[in-house]
């Protein structure tokens, strides 16, 4: 069967890009891309992302009528919550990238067996969950995130499961570090509690042979942050993890209508926070993120409760996150073809860079 017959080709295109061409003109223009964390700004963008999906998977269920078998109670019961700012996990956005590909590539078996998947999801009770991957709860979609996230080795002991005395030594660490960001930094809690959904853990132990994996993130499982318990943290650098993590799902959220570059995904440039050459957006995030560490860091080195230990540590985390955006911001204005989007949160960024000393939050 051709393509065309289910209604899709470029009408699929323009209901899952992320870009300019499928958004208002203005909207770029009109979007709050201030530094400072904003909890009520992330929670609108992560409603809208929501909402955004339900009307694409509305859109889907309606090319494939009648040609691709599906429950369509259960699904419009789906795309309604989703209307609603129903909180579905990661998962759900990696069914329906998984669907897309599988319309585009005309496998109607597998795109049947998507959109059951999806008919059968439930949303989340609470706000914000933390799972190891092979909690049941998860088994069913460990496809999707191997994928998507392209992890290597899959369930043959790359991500074996995280051991009970490692897992109770991070959920302690994680309940100071949210504790005290909910103290020191209350809107950059709120913004990480809005654009995470899901904290799911792997054990991803140190290779000589490949890149370390710390934690990471992808714009196809939104809500979802991923976090290597087989890296030895302090509970200050959990923190900061988190800060890090949950300062690239917010960048994603930034760009959904406009990418931050126009470079090619070929060029290489030297990365602020990797040893290897990185594609300019893989740098403008490094460079994004290193200026959030920085606040964040900087606001907590002058906590007075922290103790001197720790405040000697935030700051001087501070100043290595600062050398590292200023490093990057070198590579962007010298090499960066900026959209408007890009440029702006850049200018933001290396304002807020420049007066640390500032008013913080």
């Amino acid at each position: 069967m051709e393509t065309e017959g289910l209604g899709t080709g470029s009408s699929i295109d323009q209901a899952v890009r992320w870009d300019a061409e499928s958004a208002p003109a203005d909207l770029a223009g009109e979007a709050d891309l201030s530094f400072l964390p904003d909890g009520q700004r992330a929670r609108g963008l992560d409603r809208q992302i929501r909402s955004d999906l339900g009307a694409s998977l509305d859109y889907l269920c309606a090319c494939s009528a009648g040609i691709v078998p599906y429950d369509s109670i259960a699904l419009q019961r789906m795309i309604a919550g989703l209307g609603g700012g129903a909180r579905y996990g990661p998962a759900a956005f990696g069914l329906y990238t998984d669907l897309v590909f599988a319309l585009h590539q005309q496998d109607l078996v597998r795109a049947g067996l998507l959109f059951n998947q999806l008919a059968l999801l439930a949303p989340q009770q609470e706000l914000y969950q933390i799972l190891p991957f092979d909690d049941p709860a998860l088994a069913s979609h460990r496809e999707h995130f191997l994928t998507l996230m392209e992890f290597v080795g899959g369930g043959d002991g790359t991500l074996a499961a995280v051991e009970a005395e490692p897992l109770a030594s991070f959920l302690a660490d994680h309940h100071w570090a949210m504790d005290r960001l909910s103290c020191d930094l209350p809107e950059l809690a709120a913004e990480i509690r809005a654009v995470v959904a899901q904290v799911i853990l792997v054990w991803v132990p140190d290779s000589e042979d490949q890149l370390v994996f710390d934690g990471g993130s992808s714009p196809m499982l939104w809500g979802g942050l991923f976090l290597n318990v087989a890296r030895r943290r302090t509970p200050l650098e959990l923190l900061e993890v988190l800060v890090h993590e949950s300062a690239h799902l917010l960048l994603y959220a930034f760009c959904q209508h406009e990418p931050l570059v126009l470079n090619d995904e070929a060029e290489r440039y030297p990365s602020p926070l990797r040893a290897d050459p990185r594609p300019m957006e893989g740098i403008f995030h490094a460079t994004w993120v290193s200026a959030r560490m920085a606040h964040a860091m900087e606001i907590l080195s002058r906590s007075a409760d922290l103790g001197d230990a720790l405040r000697h540590q935030a700051l001087e985390a501070m100043k290595a996150d600062r050398a590292n955006f200023l490093a990057g911001e070198a590579v962007i204005r010298a090499h960066g073809q900026l959209t408007s989007t890009g440029r702006r949160l850049l200018d933001s960024a290396a304002a807020a860079m420049g007066s640390l000393d500032g008013s913080g939050q």
